[in-house]
């Protein structure tokens, strides 16, 4: 007869179960104290295909294998008889063959982009100057519709053409470090970036300076769908918004737009569809218009709910931000010395009703030509769209005072915005933009994300239970 083998709970011994909890504890301990991360690792000179001429690029990109990511790092300067084509299902990393800050130039062909990319191609900036000689012009890349540029390091610079200097997107465009300076859109706008109603453009890091449009948006051009939480646009020029022209979706959370010139719009230019939120630590400081909104030109909505704008200058009014056709909703941050040599130091409104501040707001050292009495006819407008408890100019206890907010005083009704000429290369009509869905803060997490302390808690609390119940048991079998 053949002996058979029962497993019977109550030889287990508490002393066996000790060593195993013991061990499960500790490594939950170690998750909690060093939980696991995941980075991204920048690409590699090691992993890289080295080319030196306009040929042996070319033939590493033909050789490259369909969806699978190529490295290419240019040993040195290499000019281009044609345009580098970022093709369907290429994913390209460009880099220069040096650790440092000193990178290798891709010259652009005459009156041609230097790169395009296509639908379903990808490119990724990693250290190299992407460029046209002094004596060609030339867009810098040019991205389809479907295609995908990111920029971590490098520069698009001193490239020139018509309609957007140094980027003209259609696809997805990340910018995260790098520079782009020096370009120009010489008849008309976007003379860093011109992004375009199916644009996507998230600025993170880097810079964007020194660029020139003729027309509009003499850093970015924005008619579609833009996002700033970090970086620096500044010292750009333009004749309407010197730092960026909206007439798209642009959120500010972060980032500075400081040093740009404009004759309307030194910061920003908001226009007739555009939507402007600013919220978080956002900066606008230290922009000068030659005509009004050193800052800012509201003609079409703008929401701030945190942020800084300070510093900015007009020569005629509106030294912060002028409203003309749009409306501010001022429900947090602070407008401080701010200048306007007419009137509205930190703020010029031409109607009373597209003006509202809400409790908690500060106005500090704003300076205008002259200072107002409060007018007592507009004391009802003034009740329902100025809260109380708000910090005004030293010792102004007011807000109707010209150097914190000035206004027409005989505008009674909403002026119809005049649209300016648009390039014969717009769209004859933009569609009216849906307002972007606020970024989630850094407090919000993403719903399918667990965090690793309830990870290591529900362990700890699986294991005590696992152990509770094989004592129980135990103790039930020996009472049998």
């Amino acid at each position: 007869m053949t002996a058979s083998h029962t497993f019977k709970l109550r030889y287990i011994h508490p002393k066996n179960l000790l060593p195993a909890t013991l061990l499960i504890l500790l490594l939950s301990f170690t998750l909690f104290v060093y939980p696991p991360s995941v980075t991204v690792e920048a690409a590699s000179l090691t992993d890289a295909v080295h080319v030196k001429t306009e040929t042996e690029l070319r033939t590493a990109i033909a050789d490259a294998p369909s969806e699978e990511p190529i490295i290419i790092a240019i040993d040195n300067d290499i000019p281009l008889t044609e345009t580098l084509n970022i093709s369907v299902d290429l994913s390209l990393t460009l880099m220069s063959n040096s650790e440092g800050e000193t990178f290798s130039k891709l010259i652009g062909p005459a009156n041609k982009a230097t790169i395009t990319i296509a639908d379903g191609g990808t490119l990724n900036l990693e250290g190299i100057i992407v460029t046209h000689s002094a004596e060609a012009q030339g867009l810098g890349i040019d991205i389809k519709s479907g295609g995908t540029l990111t920029m971590t390091r490098g520069k698009i610079s001193g490239n020139t053409a018509g309609l957007a200097g140094g980027v003209h997107n259609d696809g997805t465009f990340t910018m995260a470090g790098g520079e782009i300076s020096a370009n120009t859109a010489s008849t008309s706008v976007g003379g860093a970036v011109y992004n375009t109603r199916d644009g996507h453009f998230s600025l993170s890091g880097g810079v964007i300076s020194g660029n020139t449009a003729n027309f509009e948006g003499g850093g970015i051009c924005n008619y579609g769908v833009f996002s700033m939480t970090g970086g620096v646009i500044s010292k750009n020029t333009a004749d309407n918004g010197g730092g960026v022209y909206n007439n798209g979706d642009f959120s500010f959370s972060g980032g500075e737009i400081s040093g740009n010139t404009a004759k309307k719009g030194g910061g920003i230019y908001n226009y007739f569809y555009g939507r402007l939120t600013i919220t978080g630590k956002a900066t606008i400081s230290n922009n000068k218009a030659t005509v009004s909104g050193g800052g800012i030109v509201a003609d079409s909505p703008i929401s701030m709910a945190g942020g800084t704008i300070s510093g900015n200058t007009a020569e005629d009014n509106g030294g912060g931000v002028y409203v003309g056709a749009g409306s501010f909703e001022l429900r947090g941050g602070k407008i401080s010395s701010n200048t306007a040599l007419k009137n509205g130091g930190g703020i010029f409104v031409e109607n009373l009703q597209k003006l509202s501040v809400a409790t908690g707001v500060e106005f500090s050292n704003n300076r205008a030509a002259t200072i107002y009495d409060q007018d007592s006819t507009y004391d009802e407008i003034y009740r329902a769209r100025i809260a109380a408890n708000i910090i005004w100019t030293s010792p102004l206890t007011y807000g109707y005072n010209n150097y914190d907010i000035g206004f027409t005083k005989d505008a009674v009704s909403t002026p119809t915005p005049s649209p300016s000429p648009s390039p014969s290369s717009f769209p004859p009509t933009i569609a009216p933009v849906i307002t972007p869905t606020p970024t989630p803060t850094s407090s919000t997490s993403d719903p399918f994300t667990v965090p690793i302390e309830v990870v290591v808690f529900l362990v700890i609390l699986l294991c005590l239970g696992f152990v509770a119940v094989i004592l129980y048991l135990r103790k039930k079998g020996t009472a049998k």
